[in-house]
């Protein structure tokens, strides 16, 4: 049996055969988990690479001194800027899990309201396309 399915870079799998009705079929795909931390007594992550542009963002938020949450988008190397309402938190003390509308950016920031005085705080993201 032949496999069909290719593979563009950073998305889904294209099924050839189609649906029923002849439609291309796309898979999710999802990317490796990547570190990023907000130093000790910061505000700002350091830039991260996705490797590519993915429409959502899956997010581990370890607890943190209370604060809301945004994401920062550019295009690498660039001026990151907030992203918007979808890239968000409320202010908490975290240790929840989120997913943002990440609308196909692929180098992110993680900003937060208040200075992380009393530790470092590692967040894990990976992009999803579904």
């Amino acid at each position: 049996m032949s496999d069909n399915r290719v593979k563009p870079r950073g998305f889904g799998y294209v099924d050839q055969r189609g649906d029923k009705d002849g439609n291309a079929t796309v898979a999710p795909a999802v990317g490796q988990w990547k570190k990023v931390t907000i130093a000790k007594s910061g505000t700002v992550s350091a830039p991260v690479d996705l490797e590519v542009p993915y429409a959502y963002l899956q997010v581990e938020i370890p607890t943190i001194d209370s604060a809301a949450l945004e994401l920062q988008v550019g295009r690498g190397g660039q001026t990151y800027q907030d992203l918007g309402q979808d890239a968000l938190t409320t202010a908490s003390t975290g240790a929840f899990n989120d997913t943002w509308v990440l609308g196909g950016w692929q180098h992110i920031k993680i900003k937060a309201s208040a200075a992380q005085s009393t530790a470092e705080r590692v967040f894990w993201v990976r992009g999803v396309t579904y």
